[in-house]
């Protein structure tokens, strides 16, 4: 009785081998990504890690020093000017009288 297997049983199971093959693909893709993902993650913290700290900075160069400040009696001593200004507005409201009824 097995043997009677139609052609339209023969392609429903081939479909639904087929559809097995892609969820075992898929699953293997997912799988494969994480794997990948985690890796890279991993990689990235082993590699903060395992970095080597750079060398310290080269001591800084000194600065030529600044020719000495003139004698006291030249010194000017600067004139500080502060102007302070004052903005005022005036609006004028006009008003209309209505009236009790808001007629006109």
């Amino acid at each position: 009785m097995g043997e009677r297997t139609g052609e339209g049983g023969r392609r429903k199971a081939e479909r639904e081998r087929e559809r097995e093959r892609e969820r075992e693909t898929e699953i293997r893709n997912m799988y494969e990504r994480r794997k990948k993902k985690e890796g890279k993650e991993r990689e990235d913290t082993f590699l903060e890690r395992e970095r080597p700290s750079p060398p310290p900075p080269p001591p800084p160069t000194p600065l030529p020093t600044p020719p000495p400040p003139p004698p006291p009696s030249h010194r000017h001593h600067p004139i500080i000017v502060t102007s302070i200004i004052t903005i005022t507005v005036v609006r004028k409201i006009h008003t209309v009288d209505l009236g009790v009824s808001g007629q006109r």
